[in-house]
């Protein structure tokens, strides 16, 4: 079974998603907004999850970026050493950033999980323990 997902829009977000993880001792996926590498960028991203991720070293947590139909934001993303990424392209410009990110020990998520939206959440640290525990 692979980690749940939660969209984090902040570092709040982050440390909700990541306080539930810990709190019930499982792995989970920060996943960016929908595009977020065009308004929040790669190096924000990272050092949000990054910082994050500090606070509940117990946690195993995976951060992915994603950077919409934009090949140069993912590049900029790998530069910026985010490890995972999501990208929407002709499957020519898929295979070449996989390559890219390979070199550098990423990788490019494409799955398509339903992931837990904190922007929608009136209560983000219970909507993660529901979201989490839910089977």
């Amino acid at each position: 079974m692979t980690d749940k997902a939660i969209i984090v829009h902040s570092l709040e977000h982050a440390e909700f998603a990541l306080a539930a993880a810990d709190e019930l001792g499982i792995g989970v996926t920060l996943l960016s907004a929908a595009d977020a590498a065009a308004f929040m960028g790669a190096k924000v991203f990272r050092e949000m999850t990054d910082q994050a991720m500090a606070t509940h070293p117990n946690v195993s947590a995976k951060a992915v970026l994603d950077c919409g139909a934009d090949a140069g934001r993912a590049m900029n993303a790998l530069r910026n050493n985010i490890k995972t990424i999501r990208l929407q392209a002709s499957e020519d410009v898929m295979n070449k950033i996989a390559d890219i990110a390979a070199q550098q020990d990423a990788s490019l998520d494409i799955s398509a999980e339903k992931a837990l939206d904190l922007a929608t959440a009136d209560d983000p640290a219970a909507a993660c323990r529901n979201w989490l525990t839910e089977t």
